[in-house]
């Protein structure tokens, strides 16, 4: 039986792996999360993804609303660790910068 501690730290390694940069992007993400996780079942890395996307997609929304809620990185965090609260500190980071990345690529901090 697995506890929800490695649970949890299964689900930040995969999230970390579902929002990888670089070479690996290429890679379905899908494809990228069966390789990794060939243990975890197909139905568990597909609510896996369902919720990344979420994720993302609140990435996105904190983005968009920069003018109206400056967040620093510490601020940024806590309120991602309140609305995720599976993520550890790694992956809170890993969103930081993606949100960071569409601010700027975005022009939304003009």
């Amino acid at each position: 039986m697995h506890s929800d501690k490695d649970i949890d730290l299964k689900k930040n390694k995969a999230f970390q792996i579902f929002m990888e940069w670089g070479p690996n992007r290429r890679i379905p993400r899908a494809k990228r999360l069966a390789e990794s996780f060939p243990e975890v079942s197909d139905s568990t890395r597909t609510v896996w993804m369902e919720e990344f996307n979420k994720v993302d997609h609140n990435i996105w929304e904190f983005a968009e609303n920069i003018k109206s809620t400056r967040h620093t990185k510490d601020s940024f965090m806590i309120a991602f660790k309140e609305i995720f609260p599976w993520m550890d500190d790694k992956s809170l980071l890993v969103c930081n910068g993606r949100h960071n990345f569409y601010i700027v690529h975005e022009g939304y901090d003009k």
